[in-house]
């Protein structure tokens, strides 16, 4: 059976930004976005993201259940929303999502959960990159933020902290 990866628009933008979209890929393979996720993605107007509108394996779904969208959306904005929702809806294998507060609504609906750092981690596990440290430290120049102590402690866990 295919996995079905469910993301939010961060951190495919947080690939995309150090051009290393392809990464993003080969650890995951084909992911789906929901309807607001794909308009933040694609009505993006930097040029650094230009690239994703190409990407073949970046598929739209629409969530079922509107109703359930709105009940988030006092906490999360639409698309955080959505990816929860569609997730939800569609039993997902993992859900791919940075920001904390919608972390914490994925972890309480017991929905597998990883974010860009889980990703880059992976990515260093299957051989596809040497180093985590070079890589995230590429997204924070491209503005892309983690607290200190979060950076300092997943560097220390992973042996690349020094």
């Amino acid at each position: 059976m295919k996995k079905l990866i469910v993301s939010d628009a961060t951190p495919i933008i947080s690939f995309s930004r150090i051009g290393k979209l392809e990464l993003f890929h080969q650890i995951v393979g084909e992911i789906l976005i929901p309807e607001e996720v794909s308009r933040e993605l694609f009505e993006y107007k930097k040029a650094d993201v230009k690239s994703i509108k190409h990407c073949k394996w970046i598929n739209v779904g629409a969530v079922k259940s509107k109703s359930d969208v709105e009940l988030l959306m006092p906490t999360l904005d639409r698309g955080e929303s959505e990816v929860i929702i569609l997730s939800k809806e569609l039993k997902a294998s993992l859900v791919i999502i940075d920001e904390l507060s919608a972390r914490k609504v994925a972890m309480m609906l017991n929905l597998p959960l990883i974010g860009t750092v889980g990703l880059l981690i992976a990515a260093r596990k299957k051989g596809l990159i040497d180093k985590v440290k070079p890589v995230w430290d590429k997204m924070i120049a491209q503005g892309v933020r983690y607290g200190e102590e979060f950076y300092r402690k997943v560097l220390s866990e992973i042996g690349e902290g020094g």
